[in-house]
This record gives C-alpha cells, structure tokens and sequence, in this order.
C-alpha cells in the first residue's frame, strides 16, 4: 500500500505543475504595446527541401530582409526575403513553468510564409514558428523555424530590431 501512494505522490508532482502551466496558456492575455510596431533584420536564411526521401537543405547566397509589422491585435504581417506571412499571429508560448525552467520563449509568431524567400527556394508555402525573447524594447532575439506538425527545422537565428 505504501509503495501505491509513494507512486501516486510522483505522478501527482509531475503532472499538477504540467497542467497548471498548460492552463496558463489559456487564460485571456494583452500583447505588452512595446511589441506593436515594425522590426526588421537581416540575415542569411536556409531552407530545407524533402525529396528522395532525404531532406537536402539550400541557403541564401546573400542575407534577405526579414520585415515583420506586429498589430496591436497580435496580427503579424511582412516578409522573409520574397515570401510573405499569411495567418501569422503572436501567441503567448509558455506558463510560469516552462519560464522557471528556461525551457522556452514568452512569445512565439506563427502561422505560414508564401512565396519562395531567395531565388533558388522553390517551396511554395510552408509554416513557421518564430519563437522569440523582446531583450530591451528596441530589440527582439528570435529564431525562425519551418514548421510541419511536430516537425521543426531552424531556418534562421535573427536580431529584429524595431523601426522608428
């Protein structure tokens, strides 16, 4: 009986903390105004392509402009190179646990970019997740990934920085 309730005591202090971080996530939250506004960077981007059933990956020769203009309704519109976002919003990543244990970011942008970013991509749409730190009010740290399910690829490592 007591090795039951010793079993018991460990699943609870595992999974209480875990659904109150994910009940945190649900609860209504405002996007601090410091985020509302145009940021961009620049920096060089690559893709990857699954063919063959291997994934090759192309980068840009150059760095491509990466313009975002943040709503204050947490709309995100703009551009990575010559394709653009479509859907993308920002959400709020993570509950207080996640935070305590730096397992990941405040905020996150996601959604889809449309069109191929460089002249050799040839991916039409693709998601992305854009997870990312706001280091001081001018400065955001991000990186960018492609995203498909669970599936996730680094694209790029960016320093957004917000436009007067």
């Amino acid at each position: 009986m007591k090795k039951k309730n010793i079993y018991l005591i460990i699943v609870l202090a595992i999974v209480l903390p875990i659904g109150f971080n994910f009940l945190q996530l649900a609860i209504p939250w405002t996007l601090p105004k410091s985020f509302v506004g145009n940021w961009s960077s620049k920096q060089k981007v690559t893709v990857r392509f699954h063919h063959n059933n291997k994934y090759d990956f192309k980068t840009s020769i150059d760095a491509v402009d990466i313009n975002l203009t943040i709503s204050e309704t947490g709309s995100v519109s703009g551009n990575i190179g010559n394709a653009v976002f479509k859907d993308c919003s920002v959400t709020k990543n993570t509950g207080w646990m996640s935070k305590f244990k730096n397992f990941s970011t405040d905020f996150m942008i996601s959604g889809k970019i449309a069109g191929a970013i460089f002249p050799d991509d040839t991916i039409a749409e693709i998601g992305i997740r854009f997870p990312f730190f706001k280091t001081t009010d001018t400065k955001i740290k991000a990186t960018i990934y492609e995203s498909k399910g669970w599936d996730i690829f680094p694209m790029a490592d960016v320093n957004l920085e917000k436009q007067k």
